[in-house]
Formats: C-alpha cells, structure tokens, sequence
C-alpha cells in the first residue's frame, strides 16, 4: 500500500495558547518531501476549527520537519534492524549479537532523543513572537503576558457570538475589538485545518 498526501508539519515558533507556525507539506508515508506553504494558526481551538492564515515561506519550519522526518526513519530503521539481527543472524555468536544489538538499540535511543530534542526548540523568541503577533492583529501586550507564561486562552473558538475569555488578561475595548477583527479576517481568507496538530 503507498500512502501519500499532504499534511502539516514542521511545528516551530509556538507561543502556547496563542499561535504556533506549521507548513505544508506532500507526504510519502508522512514523511515531509515538497513543501508548500507556511501557515500561522491559532493555537488551542476545539479540534474541528482550526483556523490559520498563510505567511510567506518559512524555512526553519521546513528544515525542522525534514530533519525530524529523518530522524524518526532512522530510529526505525535501526531497531527493526537490531531486532532481526538478533533474532535471524544464526551464524552469529550470542556475545556479537549482544554488542552489535546493543550498538544499534544505543543509536535508535539516540536519534529518538535527538528528535525530542528538537521539539524543545519550538517556542518563539520574543522578536518573532511579536512579527508573527502584528500578523493576527494580537496586541503586543497580550504577547508579552503569554510569553511570561500567563497562558489563559482568551478565545475559545472561532464562534464569534462566545466572548472572548478575559479572566487571566484584561483587554480594552480596543484590543477586544482588534482581535475580533482579526478572527473574523481568518476565518474569511484563512485557511481551515481539521487538526494541525496531528504532526510534529
């Protein structure tokens, strides 16, 4: 069977409960080949109402999804390769198959870590937090609030009859009305994603 699609990878300059940057990817079992398009989302909406709006080409999306791509083939492959070896190569010793098994189980838990690794490294640093914020019309000061990490999401969905949350950051009038704005915008010119958040 060969599966092939597009889908979203490449998750980087993520602020929690605001935004986070993905692109758009053709797959060949969800391994990111072709990039498309970026995309700047709405973070922590009801999985059935993802909202995002396109930005121009975002290559540390691209290289971060490529390079976990790789790194999440080659741990694969490296313990389906530890596992046969241990298990058909009869003419082995036991000792030999013991090192060799444990030299490649060392390199698959490596690149795993690797992988990990690379999603420590998906929060946005302030400068690019506030450019990709003036993109949704979100107030700089509401950045600041949610990088300090007071992260109480101040919408729900894109429902625009539901008010928007103010419990943790109180917005003016103004601020209200710019963010409204801005949802309504997306969800007009936008683009709509069942579930962004499906890959890494």
């Amino acid at each position: 069977m060969f599966l092939f699609g597009d889908n979203y990878f490449g998750k980087t300059d993520h602020v929690p409960g605001l935004f986070f940057v993905r692109t758009r990817f053709l797959h060949i079992w969800f391994f990111p080949l072709v990039p498309w398009e970026s995309y700047l989302f709405f973070d922590e909406q009801p999985a059935d109402q993802y909202w995002g709006v396109r930005i121009p080409f975002h290559w540390k999306s691209v290289l971060l999804a490529w390079i976990r791509g790789l790194f999440v083939v080659l741990a694969g492959l490296l313990l389906c390769s530890s596992l046969l070896m241990l298990f058909e190569a009869e003419k082995m010793k036991l000792s030999d198959k013991l090192k060799l098994g444990t030299l490649l189980l060392g390199l698959t838990g490596f690149f795993s870590w690797a992988y990990w690794l690379t999603l420590r490294f998906t929060t946005a640093v302030p400068e690019r937090a506030f450019a990709l914020a003036e993109m949704l019309q979100i107030p700089k000061r509401i950045v600041e609030e949610y990088l300090k990490g007071n992260r109480t999401v101040f919408w729900k969905s894109l429902d625009l009859e539901t008010p928007i949350n103010q419990e943790a950051i109180e917005l003016a009038p103004s601020e209200h009305e710019a963010i409204v704005c801005a949802l309504k915008k997306t969800q007009a010119e936008g683009s709509f994603v069942t579930n962004p958040n499906r890959k890494n």
